[in-house]
């Protein structure tokens, strides 16, 4: 090989080297700032990814407490509704009573009105109160204000025929 062509071959390998130096002086900043990009988002991605999980807990935590809230409240609510229907039969035993005590009012009066005739006649609708009233007993022993709302309106009406 002649002077020449090594020196042709030097200036060619010396061109491709500053070729490669220029490059890598545009590329290495590039590939620097996209790896610090990269680490930039992997990190974000983590903490998005933590976040998410205890965004869960809590989500599921939430979803418990809810779950157990409805549940007491579905018990509460039919513990109302049973009490609703025996207050709505009490009511029914209650208009019952008063019923029959208007009726014996109003027969004791027309019977001191009419004579002693329907005096008597008035005087047999005492078992049939006195049957609702045992009736009425058997339903609401639980109650004791019920009990004695139902003694002292029998006593009135009791009352009521002797006056």
């Amino acid at each position: 090989m002649s002077k020449i062509e090594n020196e042709v071959k030097i200036a060619e390998k010396l061109k491709f080297w500053e070729e490669q130096d220029h490059i890598n002086k545009e590329l290495i900043p590039r590939v620097i700032s996209n790896y610090d990009k990269i680490s930039d988002l992997t990190y974000q991605l983590e903490k998005n990814l933590d976040f998410l999980a205890n965004l869960q807990v809590k989500i599921d935590k939430s979803n418990e407490n809810v779950s157990n809230e409805i549940r007491i409240l579905k018990k509460e609510n039919s513990i109302l509704q049973n009490r609703i229907e025996e207050l709505q039969k009490e009511l029914i035993l209650y208009k019952q009573v008063f019923r029959s005590i208007n009726e014996n009012k109003i027969a004791v009066s027309n019977s001191q009105d009419n004579g002693e005739r329907k005096s008597t006649e008035n005087l047999r609708t005492i078992p049939k109160t006195r049957q609702k009233k045992d009736e009425s007993k058997g339903l609401i022993r639980e109650n004791t204000f019920m009990k004695i709302g139902i003694t002292s309106s029998i006593v009135i009406s009791i009352i009521a025929l002797v006056v």
